[in-house]
């Protein structure tokens, strides 16, 4: 019974997936302008995922000390951790995605 929030953690990832699996696809099937956009906020899109993608790493860090400082047999168990630290990589793979596959912005690598 008490793992029912990793399990709702799990799918709130898997969730985030899919969303930029389906994104990517939907960027993928737009024609390719041959000319590329570029704004004044092009240097932020290629940044802000880094800069994310470290506060998740220092929160997911701060959640596993927690972890071990409470115990598994307190709050939440070893799924929930899992869960929540599955959120926190889905999410990561999602800002990339979003980031990397944008439309309008000329060649996708």
């Amino acid at each position: 019974m008490a793992n029912w929030i990793g399990l709702f953690l799990f799918g709130y990832g898997s969730w985030f997936l899919y969303r930029a699996w389906q994104h990517r696809q939907m960027v993928l099937s737009i024609p390719i302008d041959s000319e590329r956009k570029t704004g004044k906020l092009t240097n932020m899109v290629i940044m802000m995922p880094a800069i994310i993608n470290f506060g998740l790493v220092i929160g997911a860090a701060q959640v596993i000390i927690g972890y071990m400082i409470v115990g598994p047999n307190a709050m939440f168990g070893p799924v929930d951790l899992a869960g929540i630290l599955f959120v926190l990589a889905s999410y990561g793979v999602w800002v990339n995605v979003k980031c990397r596959y944008r439309p309008g912005a000329g060649l996708v690598s």
